[in-house]
């Protein structure tokens, strides 16, 4: 899942779009959201 997510940081960049550009902060925060959430046991 981490490989998945770090590809798609590495991918968004890559577009010159503007709102590929706003999905790159998007998808940190998401996978900051997740590091700051407590584990599901």
């Amino acid at each position: 899942m981490e490989t998945n997510e770090a590809q798609m940081a590495i991918d968004a960049p890559t577009a010159d779009d503007e709102e590929n550009r706003t999905a790159v902060p998007t998808a940190f925060a998401i996978t900051r959201l997740d590091d700051f959430l407590p584990p599901c046991d």
